[in-house]
């Protein structure tokens, strides 16, 4: 007769399949997916720290009774002073770097590709401000007519920034094109 068990009398009904699909293991914490949160935590600390730094040498900015005042000052990326200088801030990168943490937990647990991409396109997106960012503080500095013995910086928070978005990008893009 017909292979494997019957459920009904009816000898031309299908018969139902006796193979179970073995569940897809969750693909874990890779190394890349280990440097997503790495870059995620790295873009919400570079978000809140320097992203402009000015010095005054011993003839620069600060004089007191005739005494030359070595001084240095510093703008972080969720100063509203940022948004008025290159129209965004640290605010959009810290949240980019929120849902950078969170698409690579996710990704540590589900191997779903919709996942990826999504994870991806906010990766991308969080770059394109980073970049965008960079951008306009160099724009803005080299405009910049500082008094002599001053000196107007990039800060460090701006350049994590950019980093961290691009391995975080560069994990994505890795992600979405393993095979699985």
């Amino acid at each position: 007769m017909g292979n494997g068990p019957r459920l009904t009398a009816n000898p031309y009904a299908p018969h139902p399949t006796t193979s179970i699909a073995a569940p897809h293991a969750a693909p874990g914490a890779t190394v890349g997916l280990l440097l997503m949160l790495v870059s995620g935590i790295a873009l919400i600390l570079g978000s809140i720290t320097t992203w402009i730094s000015v010095s005054a040498g011993t003839s620069g900015l600060f004089s007191l009774g005739g005494f030359h005042i070595a001084g240095t000052a510093t703008t972080n990326g969720v100063d509203p002073a940022i948004s008025t200088l290159i129209g965004i801030n640290g605010y959009l990168t810290l949240t980019g770097g929120a849902v950078v943490l969170l698409f690579a937990g996710l990704m540590m647990v589900t191997d779903e590709v919709s996942i990826r991409i999504v994870g991806c396109f906010f990766a991308v997106a969080t770059l394109g401000l980073a970049i965008y960012a960079v951008v306009r503080l160099v724009q803005k500095i080299n405009a910049a007519h500082p008094l002599h013995g001053t000196t107007i910086g990039i800060g460090w928070g701006v350049i994590v920034v950019l980093g961290a978005a691009v391995i975080a990008t560069l994990v994505t893009i890795a992600e979405l094109t393993r095979s699985r």
